[in-house]
């Protein structure tokens, strides 16, 4: 898989002093089912990321592998995030050059632009960091955003077809666990 997004431009210093401060908090108080940090030293700019999926939703138990790039401006410019696992969800594109990439306001830069449906709070911020992105992608696993999906299929069939879409999941789930 092609990791479209990501940066081959160094990081800029302010890039590197923020990630290395999200590192240490990351290992200090690790968020629940959810792990991230560096590909390698010298790669600060790709992260390997590990959500779990949260218990009582349909992605419960799966282990999903996801990468977070970060641009040369981080953390005034928002990270990409692609699922290099396979994904069926309607927040997570399918197919094309976005397959696996997450869809979700606060990784969208602040346009304050209307015709977007979102508001400048809900969009990236550098206030936000590692942990509260990978929050929010595990909370869009328990509660998809249907108004405005990346995927449009799984959006219809979650909508027209929930038992097909729960199969499809479950399959998610089981191939998340054998790669």
């Amino acid at each position: 898989m092609s990791l479209r997004g990501g940066s081959s431009a160094p990081l800029s210093k302010v890039a590197m002093r923020r990630l290395l401060t999200e590192l240490e908090s990351l290992a200090r108080d690790p968020p629940p089912l959810i792990s991230a940090c560096p590909v390698s030293e010298e790669r600060w700019h790709e992260w390997d990321c590990v959500i779990v999926g949260p218990d009582d939703t349909l992605y419960a138990g799966g282990a999903f592998r996801a990468k977070l790039l970060f641009p040369a401006q981080y953390p005034m410019q928002p990270p990409k995030m692609v699922f290099t696992s396979a994904m069926w969800h309607p927040n997570i594109y399918k197919g094309g050059d976005r397959d696996g990439e997450v869809c979700i306001s606060a990784l969208h830069p602040a346009t304050g632009d209307p015709m977007t449906g979102e508001t400048v709070s809900e969009q990236w911020s550098p206030a936000r960091t590692i942990e509260s992105i990978l929050l929010s992608v595990q909370s869009i696993l328990a509660e998809p955003n249907l108004s405005s999906p990346a995927n449009v299929d799984a959006a219809a069939q979650m909508r027209r077809e929930p038992d097909g879409f729960r199969a499809k999941v479950r399959e998610t789930v089981r191939r998340s666990l054998a790669a």
